[in-house]
């Protein structure tokens, strides 16, 4: 008898921590749609002060290990090759700007640890390094890694943040990670001037218009869009007019190509279509495994 309870005891309790877990779930789930859908700013900021919350907590649970949350289209999740850590990313509208919320979760289960990265942005800057508490807030959507002269494997990153309500920006920004430290920027990009390194590389370009920074597989380089100013009814804008930079990785550096195709689209400038098939960050269909 007394083992019949017991397995009622042990079944219930799985039962509760099911529902809990669904419970919690679904929590996140209704105010990431809020924080993103919400036509008032008011309901936004109350949304993403809720649902950061409760993520903080879940991803210090042993289940979140094993969340893809593709459940979850408004969070954007990039892992490295070697699935040690992933980096995840999210945006919240306020009034008339953008905040930036991340987390850097290492993916052990025997260390459920966690990175909490804090959105402050006030340096604008190519040189400057930041770290964990002065992030340069950004969604994140690629990750690269690459080793040093000494041996040392660090990441490219590559994100996206709204800049102004006029300019957006692309960030190739240097990840380093040992132990339970972290930091961004490094002077590692040699520019077309030589005698000028930066920490990392921003590429502006009015909002109205699409840009693109990826790194491409087959070329092992960074490609970016060279952005041209032209005149609008708003004003002087931002565009890329169809040809491309890059950075290539040498000898410890990564050094700037002016033109990485000779051949330069005939598409108008900012006039390019976004394509329908997703593509991740070596230009390859979403989802297809290294063949």
């Amino acid at each position: 008898m007394m083992k019949n309870l017991s397995g009622l005891t042990l079944a219930l309790l799985v039962t509760l921590s099911i529902s809990a877990q669904d419970s919690s779930r679904a929590e996140l789930s209704f105010y990431a749609d809020a924080l993103v859908n919400s036509s008032r700013p008011e309901n936004r900021i109350r949304a993403a002060g809720e649902f950061y919350s409760r993520f903080k907590t879940y991803i210090s649970t042993p289940e979140s290990i094993s969340n893809s949350f593709q459940d979850l289209p408004w969070l954007s999740v990039v892992t490295p090759a070697d699935s040690t850590f992933r980096v995840i990313t999210w945006q919240v509208e306020e009034n008339d700007a953008f905040r930036y919320y991340g987390f850097i979760q290492f993916l052990s289960e025997e260390d459920l640890s966690h990175i909490e990265l804090r959105d402050t942005r006030s340096l604008n800057s190519e040189y400057a390094a930041y770290d964990k508490d002065t992030w340069y807030g950004s969604v994140y959507y690629g990750i690269q890694p690459f080793v040093t002269t000494d041996k040392k494997i660090i990441y490219i990153i590559l994100g996206f943040n709204a800049h102004t309500k006029q300019i957006n920006q692309r960030v190739a920004d240097i990840l380093t990670i040992q132990d339970s430290n972290l930091a961004f920027g490094m002077p590692l990009f040699f520019t077309n001037d030589t005698t000028e390194v930066k920490s990392r590389i921003l590429m502006e370009y009015a909002d109205a218009a699409s840009a693109t920074m990826r790194f491409d597989r087959e070329k092992e380089l960074l490609i970016y869009d060279h952005v041209i100013p032209i005149n609008t009814p708003e004003g002087p804008a931002l565009v890329p007019d169809g040809s491309y930079h890059g950075f290539a990785y040498k000898k410890g550096m990564w050094h700037f190509i002016d033109t990485v195709f000779d051949v330069i689209s005939e598409q108008p400038p900012g006039g390019r279509e976004k394509e329908s098939t997703k593509r991740d960050l070596f230009g390859r269909e979403a989802g297809k495994k290294n063949e």
